[in-house]
């Protein structure tokens, strides 16, 4: 055996560390806690979080993914965009309640998205609709 990388793995089966380990230079390396050490192929994607059944490896399961801190910043970017626009030029109370209704209207979209992909995207679009209402409303 040569140089090659190995998962090293827990009584469990999932890699805790992936590592480059010769075995012909005489040390020894017992994982802790009952683990084991398994030779990785040279293009098998191994990383740490990955299960091993004994045969094979698995990709981990991704953790659930927590968008309410996406989408509590993306509100709050769309307010402070209609802020911004309040007060950086003269908004009469019709041109305010417009651009009000406006980002309402995308706080809801952002709200309701399925995917955040576009939180971006959907800032500038507000901004962009509230700041039409600045020039058509009078």
């Amino acid at each position: 055996m040569a140089v090659g990388r190995y998962a090293v793995v827990d009584k469990d089966g999932v890699v805790t560390n992936v590592i480059t380990w010769d075995p012909d230079k005489g040390l020894k390396y017992t994982p802790p806690g009952g683990g084991k050490l398994v030779s990785i192929a040279k293009d098998e994607p191994v990383i740490i979080g990955c299960v091993y059944n004994g045969i094979i490896f698995t990709s981990p399961i991704p953790p659930p993914v927590d968008t309410s801190i996406l989408v509590n910043k993306t509100i709050a970017a769309i307010e402070a965009e209609y802020q911004q626009l309040c007060n950086s030029v003269y908004a009469g109370p019709a041109q305010r309640e417009s651009m009000r209704l406006v980002a309402l209207e995308y706080i809801v979209e952002v709200q309701q998205a399925k995917t955040l992909g576009r939180a971006s995207e959907l800032v500038a679009h507000a901004t962009a609709a509230m700041r039409q209402h600045l020039q058509v409303v009078s």
